[in-house]
């Protein structure tokens, strides 16, 4: 669900059959969090993490896509509300999609920085938006940064960027487990 762009508020109680079915059938709801700038958007106000819990409440496991990040430009911050409703909702998860972006550089050093909220978060790259090593030029060494820019495969970039900032393995695995992705190979290669 992209709120911004859907005009559709994922806190509406008209969502709770929905949601309750989602639960029942264990369908994962991803709901985009945090603001928006790569499409034409009503507005960021369904955006909070907060429009999550009736979701959460009904029984939901819930992805906050890209963690209620904002660009460094915005006024609102969501992530509070998101360390928030992880201390509160064990079935709330979010990712790092979009995270290695020119606009948002501050957000994986800060998503690392909260304990709680790093143990619930799944590797995204949100294709085809490619994170850019420049944006964290002072915090690789010059060799990483140099590879990383001869990186032709986006994926595989924005991969190496979030592991050499520091993104634990865990979190690269993660994804598969909240999937249950029983049996599927894990390994790079």
């Amino acid at each position: 669900m992209h709120p911004p762009i859907q005009d559709v508020d994922p806190g509406d109680d008209r969502f709770r059959p929905f949601y309750r079915r989602c639960s029942q059938r264990g369908v994962i709801v991803m709901v985009h969090t945090g603001t928006e700038h790569s499409a034409e958007i009503v507005g960021n106000e369904y955006s909070a993490p907060r429009r999550l819990v009736t979701a959460l409440e009904e029984g939901c496991t819930v992805v906050a896509a890209h963690s209620g990040m904002s660009a460094f430009f915005d006024k609102e911050d969501f992530f509070p509300q998101l360390v928030g409703l992880v201390r509160r909702f064990p079935n709330l998860y979010c990712d790092t999609a979009v995270l290695g972006d020119k606009f948002r550089w501050r957000n994986l050093p800060r998503l690392m920085d909260s304990g709680e909220v790093l143990q619930r978060t799944i590797y995204g790259s949100d294709t085809p938006f490619p994170s850019n090593p420049l944006v964290f030029w002072n915090q690789l060494r010059p060799a990483k940064l140099l590879s990383l820019l001869s990186e032709t495969n986006v994926l595989e970039r924005n991969y190496i960027l979030q592991q050499a900032l520091g993104l634990p393995a865990e979190a690269f695995v993660r994804g598969a487990r909240v999937l249950s992705l029983a049996g599927v190979k894990l390994e790079r290669g």
